[in-house]
């Protein structure tokens, strides 16, 4: 056991064993952590979910709010349409009823 370092925690650097590992090694090892990492955020998707599911969800918000504002227009055309039948109705319906009463 050596202790080289006296300078940051000497009572842990006491306690293990130096070994020397080879630059290309750590370099490799460094890689592999990295790409693991990496791999970790793509699946839980930390880098690039906000941004795509904020675009998504105005999207169907978005289209959301047209198909009902295009059934809110489709429905007064109707009632309109509706409308102008019950008064046709209404004065078929009085025009029977006076024509009854002359009889």
């Amino acid at each position: 056991m050596s202790m080289k370092n006296k300078g940051w925690a000497p009572h842990l650097i006491s306690r293990v064993e130096e070994i020397d590992i080879d630059p290309d090694i750590e370099r490799e090892i460094a890689q592999l952590q990295e790409a693991k990492f990496s791999e970790k955020i793509k699946e839980i998707k930390l880098v690039e979910e906000p941004q795509e599911h904020k675009t998504e969800l105005a999207d169907e918000l978005g289209s959301f709010f047209g198909a009902i504002s295009k059934a809110k227009t489709d429905l007064n055309e109707k009632i309109k349409k509706e409308e102008v039948k019950i008064e046709g109705l209404e004065e078929l319906f009085n025009e029977r009823r006076l024509q009854r009463k002359r009889k």
